[in-house]
C-alpha cells in the first residue's frame, strides 16, 4: 500500500509539471501567425459524406463561402442514395456562384470507407492543392485563405488544424465537448512543443498533390483506421514538412446519446494506443483528478482531500488558459461543473483502451491489427 501511494504521488506530480508544460506550450503557440494568403494556390475542398451529421447542410455551406479567388468543392459519398448527398445537391443548388461537384461511387477495396471516397475525389480534383475536412465541421469565410498560408513555405507539403467544439447539446455532447478542449487539444499542443507537428485531425488536411503523387496518392492509407495521421506521416516520411495551421475549426457535436460519444471517445483511445502504445501508457499523467482521487481513496486525509480539490482547480486553470488564448473555445467556463465527472469518465476510457482491438465507426464495428489497420 505504501509503494501504491508513493507511485500515485509521483504520478500526481508528474501531472502538474505536465499541465505546467502545457500552457507554457499554449504560450509558444499563442505566438506564430501565418498572414493570410487570399490569393495563394488553387485549391480542390474535398467532403467525404457518411450519412448525416447535426447542422449538416450548413457546415457544407461554409466550405462554398470562402473569401479565395480559385477554389472548387467536391461533396463525395460512396452510395448514390446517401442521404448526406442529397443535403449537398441541395448546398449545390443554393451556391451557384461556386464551383461545386457532388460525386458517388467508388472503385476501390480499401476498408476505409472514408478514404474510398477520398479515392474517387483524387481524380475527380481539378487542382494542386487538396484540402480534406470531415463532414460534421464548419468554418469561417477566411478559412481557405489561413489553413493555405503556411504553403507560401514551398518545404511545407502538409498543413492540419486543431478543432473546437461549437455549441453542444445535451449532457453526452458537453462532456465530449470537455474531452475536445479540456485534454485532447491540452495534449497536442505539449506534443507539438517536444516533438513538433507529429500529429494529422479530420478537421482539416490540405496536402500539396505532388506530396499525395509521392506516397502513392490515398490508396497508401486505404486501410488505415488512424487515416488523418497515416496520411500525413507519409508525407514526412517522404521528406516535406508538416505545419499546424494557427487557424481552429468549430466542430458541431449537436446532441448525442452517451453510448454514441463513449464509442468514439474509445475508438480515438484505442488508435491511439496503437499508434503509440508507450505514449498512450505515460498519458496516464494526464488524467491528475483521477489519480488524486484515487490517492485520497488510499489515503483519506485533510492533506489527500486537498490535494484533490488543488489539482481540479490547477487543471481547470490550465485548460481554460488553453480556450481562452489558444483555440477561442468558450465551452470550459460554463461547464466547469461537469469536469470533475469528464475527468473520472475519461480515465475510464483510458483504462479501457488497454483492452481488445475493436472499434466502432457511424455504427460498424471494425477489427483492428496491432499496427492500426483495419481487418474487417
Amino acid at each position: 500500500m505504501r509503494i501504491a501511494g508513493g507511485v500515485l504521488w509521483t504520478l500526481l506530480t508528474c501531472s502538474w509539471l505536465y499541465w505546467a508544460l502545457v500552457v507554457v506550450a499554449a504560450i509558444r503557440w499563442s505566438r506564430r501567425k501565418y498572414p493570410p494568403q487570399p490569393r495563394g494556390e488553387p485549391v480542390s475542398i474535398v467532403k467525404p459524406l457518411c450519412g448525416m451529421d447535426p447542422g449538416l447542410a450548413e457546415n457544407l455551406a461554409t466550405f462554398c463561402r470562402q473569401h479565395y479567388p480559385n477554389y472548387e468543392v467536391l461533396f463525395v459519398a460512396e452510395e448514390p442514395e446517401d442521404p448526406g448527398l442529397q443535403v449537398a445537391r441541395d448546398v449545390a443548388s443554393r451556391h451557384e456562384d461556386c464551383s461545386v461537384r457532388v460525386l458517388s461511387g467508388s472503385t476501390c477495396t480499401g476498408l476505409n470507407r472514408k478514404i474510398r471516397n477520398l479515392i474517387t475525389a483524387e481524380s475527380a480534383a481539378r487542382h494542386s492543392v487538396i484540402a480534406l475536412s470531415d463532414s460534421d465541421m464548419r468554418v469561417t469565410s477566411d478559412y481557405l485563405a489561413r489553413v493555405t498560408a503556411p504553403l507560401s513555405d514551398p518545404s511545407v507539403g502538409v498543413v492540419t488544424c486543431l478543432y473546437r467544439a461549437w455549441k453542444p447539446e445535451g449532457v453526452a455532447s458537453r462532456l465530449e465537448a470537455l474531452a475536445i478542449g479540456a485534454e485532447f487539444i491540452p495534449s497536442v499542443l505539449a506534443a507539438w512543443l517536444l516533438l513538433g507537428a507529429d500529429f494529422g485531425f479530420g478537421s482539416t488536411i490540405v496536402i500539396r498533390r505532388e506530396a499525395l503523387v509521392a506516397i502513392g496518392g490515398f490508396a497508401a492509407i486505404a486501410d488505415e483506421l488512424a487515416d488523418d495521421y497515416r496520411l500525413c506521416e507519409k508525407v514526412r516520411q517522404s521528406g516535406w514538412r508538416e505545419v499546424l495551421s494557427d487557424y481552429v475549426v468549430d466542430y458541431v457535436p449537436g446532441r448525442q446519446s452517451l453510448k454514441d460519444v463513449c464509442l468514439r471517445r474509445l475508438r480515438w483511445a484505442r488508435t491511439v494506443r496503437l499508434l503509440h502504445p508507450a505514449g498512450m501508457l505515460g498519458s496516464v499523467v494526464v488524467h491528475g483528478f483521477a489519480l488524486s482521487l484515487l490517492l485520497m481513496a488510499m489515503r483519506p486525509s485533510a492533506t489527500t482531500a486537498a490535494t484533490a480539490l488543488a489539482t481540479l482547480f490547477y487543471r481547470m486553470g490550465c485548460a481554460w488558459y488553453v480556450g481562452r488564448h489558444c483555440t477561442g473555445d468558450q465551452n470550459l467556463p460554463g461547464l466547469a461543473w461537469l469536469l470533475p465527472l469528464h475527468d473520472v469518465w475519461s480515465f475510464a476510457i483510458w483504462l479501457l483502451s488497454f483492452w481488445p482491438t475493436k472499434v466502432t465507426w457511424r455504427g460498424r464495428s471494425l477489427s483492428v491489427d496491432t499496427r492500426g489497420r483495419i481487418l474487417t
